[in-house]
């Protein structure tokens, strides 16, 4: 279901944090040897920015499947975003799924470092567009 409103630059605010927090501990999990763990994170991050996006416009939308057609809908299918992160944000969700709910999946380190690097180039395209 989605609402319509006017989101406040508190709640901007708050999704931004939780997104720098998603992307650091990617990065901590990383360091720590987590590969599963530094995957989700930093879908997390992606997670938490496209809200951010979506709420801005006005838009709120409750799951993660929702918020990612969404997205796609509002600024990769009208070219306000780079077509390259629709696609990351669909590999990235099935990685995540794989790695909180697929114990025979394995991932690299490389896989985990190249999510950290695409969560952090969408945080830095995000930032500025939320332009808070």
């Amino acid at each position: 279901i989605v609402k319509e409103f006017k989101a406040s630059h508190i709640e901007l605010e708050a999704l931004l944090k939780l997104a720098k927090e998603s992307l650091d501990e990617a990065n901590n999990d990383l360091n720590d040897g987590f590969i599963r763990g530094a995957i989700s994170s930093s879908y997390y991050c992606f997670l938490h920015l496209m809200r951010a996006l979506l709420l801005q416009k006005g838009i709120i939308v409750k799951s993660h499947q929702g918020i990612k057609t969404k997205f796609s809908q509002e600024f990769i299918l009208k070219n306000k975003i780079d077509k390259k992160f629709g696609k990351i944000v669909s590999d990235l969700l099935e990685d995540r799924l794989d790695a909180d709910y697929a114990p025979l999946k394995e991932f690299t380190k490389e896989q985990a470092e190249k999510a950290i690097e695409e969560a952090e180039e969408f945080s830095i395209l995000a930032t500025k567009i939320l332009n808070l």
